[in-house]
């Protein structure tokens, strides 16, 4: 008689499962998205390496369009938007990057950085400390502590 019990709420069981699946999907499909882009993103980021940041957006803004979760992606975007003297737009890459993903520590370094430029030294500050936090053995750690040190004297 216990199977039978079992059997008959098997199949409800599995339905929160189910559901889930379906509405959290399990973070491989991420890795199998990054595979996806690997390729065009390495294509992207040689032209931009080459000085060629308008082709390097295109591609970029075309790979954010069809990946919108990669922080990877919009940060390099964002790199070729600032490039292209387009600083408004570079910001609002970075933002969406840390958006995406809120541990990627590059998006917070660059944004800074801008930040900085801007004399945004309180923002530039919470975002250099942010990247140091994220990471700490960085080979840039003394440099974005005197960065810190001198927005923290501007304010």
């Amino acid at each position: 008689m216990k199977d039978q019990s079992w059997q008959k709420t098997s199949g409800y069981a599995s339905i929160p499962v189910l559901l889930w699946l379906v509405f959290c999907p399990p973070s491989f499909a991420e890795k199998s998205d990054a595979e996806k882009y690997a390729k065009p993103m390495t294509l992207a980021t040689q032209e931009f390496e080459k000085g060629n940041y308008q082709v390097a957006q295109d591609a970029f803004l075309k790979l954010v369009t069809k990946y919108p979760s990669s922080a990877e992606l919009r940060s390099m975007l964002a790199k070729s938007y600032k490039r292209l003297g387009k600083l408004d737009e570079a910001k609002g890459e970075f933002r969406a990057a840390i958006q995406c993903d809120a541990n990627y520590a590059d998006a917070y370094y660059e944004l800074g950085c801008m930040l900085e430029s801007d004399k945004d030294y309180r923002s530039a500050v919470v975002s250099f400390e942010k990247y140091l936090e994220l990471k700490p053995s960085s080979g840039q750690r003394k440099l974005v502590e005197d960065r810190i040190q001198f927005c923290k004297g501007q304010i």
